[in-house]
C-alpha cells in the first residue's frame, strides 16, 4: 500500500495540472495592481457583480503577500482548522456526521478479515478477496454517486435558474438583482438521503447476514452496499462543505476557507476511525456480528437522520452562525 501511494503520488507530479485559481492568475500575469485596476472597472460597471467577488479578489490579492514570514504563515495554517472547528457550528455539524460515518465505516473494515477466518474457517489468502466487494462497493459510490450528485446539482440549478428568469419576466425584479445564482449548499442534501436511508439497511443486512453465516455472497453482497452508501454519505456532506467554503455555489463562507474547512472536519473523523476499532472485538464478542451491527445501524440513524432534517429546514441559519469571527 506504500508502495503504490509512492508511486501515486509520483505521477500525480507529472501528470495532474494545477488548479489553484490565484496561482494560475499569476502565472498569467495577473497583479494586485491590474487586478483592482480591473475591479475599479466593474466598480463602474456593476457595482453589484465586483461586491460578489470581493471575497475572492481578496483572496487572490494575498497570494502576493511575500512582506509575512514562513513561519507566521505556517502558523496560521496550522491554527485556522482549529479555530473553525471551535467558531463554526456548520463545520462542527459536518464533522459529526463524517467521523460517525468514517469511523463506522473502520470498525467494520477491522473487523472484516476476522469475520471470514474465524466465522467461515477461511484462511488469510481467502479471505481477502472479499476486500474485492468493498471496492466494487466504492467504485460504484465514485462513478455512480458521483454522476448522481452532478446531476441532481445540475437539475437544482437550472431550476434556479428558470425561477430567476420568471421573475424578471414578470418584472417582479430588476434584471441586475435576479441574474440567476448557484443553489444554496442545502440542495446537496437531497443526494444525501438515499445514503442515510441506506447505510443503516445495509449495516443490518450484513450484521445478521454474518451472525447466520449466510452464503459468503450474500455477505458480499451487504458489505458492498454499506460501502457504496457509506461513500456517498461522506461525499455529500463534504460537497454541502466546499458550497459553503469555497465559493463555487450558493455558500458565502469564503473562497480561502476550503482547504482549511475540510482539515478542520478531518481532526474528529480521524479520531473516532481510531478509537471505533479498538473496542470492536469486544463489541461483536459480547453481542455478536447481529446485535453489533444493529447497535451501530441505530447509532448511525440518531444521528444522521436528525442532522440531515436539520440542514434542510435551518442550513442557512448554521452556515451563518460565526462567520464573521472566521474571516477576521
Amino acid at each position: 500500500m506504500s508502495a503504490f501511494n509512492a508511486l501515486a503520488t509520483t505521477a500525480g507530479f507529472f501528470w495532474l495540472k494545477e488548479s489553484y485559481g490565484p496561482l494560475l492568475r499569476q502565472r498569467n500575469g495577473f497583479s494586485p495592481s491590474s487586478e483592482r485596476a480591473v475591479n475599479n472597472n466593474n466598480n463602474n460597471n456593476n457595482t453589484d457583480e465586483n461586491n460578489n467577488n470581493t471575497d475572492e479578489n481578496n483572496f487572490s490579492h494575498t497570494l502576493y503577500h511575500t512582506n509575512i514570514k514562513t513561519s507566521r504563515k505556517i502558523r496560521n495554517n496550522l491554527l485556522r482548522p482549529v479555530k473553525m472547528l471551535i467558531f463554526r457550528p456548520v463545520i462542527l455539524f459536518v464533522s459529526i456526521n463524517m467521523a460517525l460515518d468514517f469511523a463506522v465505516y473502520f470498525l467494520v473494515l477491522s473487523t472484516f478479515a476476522t469475520l471470514w477466518i474465524d466465522e467461515y474457517s477461511q484462511s488469510q489468502s481467502e479471505s481477502s478477496l472479499h476486500y474485492i466487494a468493498i471496492t466494487l462497493g466504492a467504485m460504484a459510490a465514485t462513478q455512480v454517486g458521483g454522476r448522481l450528485m452532478d446531476r441532481t446539482y445540475k437539475n437544482l440549478s437550472a431550476r434556479e435558474q428558470e425561477r430567476a428568469a420568471g421573475e424578471i419576466g414578470r418584472g417582479q425584479v430588476d434584471d441586475n438583482i435576479a441574474s440567476p445564482s448557484p443553489p444554496p449548499p442545502e440542495v446537496r442534501i437531497v443526494f444525501l438521503i438515499p445514503s442515510i436511508v441506506l447505510t443503516p439497511v445495509a449495516l443490518l443486512f450484513y450484521a445478521w447476514s454474518s451472525e447466520y453465516r449466510l452464503h459468503w455472497a450474500v455477505v458480499d453482497v451487504s458489505i458492498c452496499l454499506f460501502t457504496f452508501s457509506n461513500f456517498m454519505f461522506s461525499a455529500g456532506f463534504q460537497a454541502y462543505l466546499l458550497d459553503e467554503f469555497s465559493g463555487g455555489g450558493g455558500g458565502v463562507g469564503g473562497g480561502d476557507m476550503a482547504a482549511s474547512a475540510t482539515a478542520a472536519t478531518k481532526l474528529l473523523s480521524y479520531m473516532l476511525a481510531f478509537m471505533f476499532p479498538l473496542f470492536a472485538p469486544r463489541l461483536y464478542t459480547v453481542l455478536g456480528y447481529g446485535w453489533g451491527g444493529s447497535l451501530l445501524a441505530l447509532v448511525f440513524a440518531v444521528v444522521a437522520v436528525p442532522s440531515g432534517i436539520l440542514a434542510w429546514l435551518w442550513g442557512s441559519r448554521l452556515r451563518a452562525m460565526g462567520r464573521r469571527r472566521t474571516e477576521e
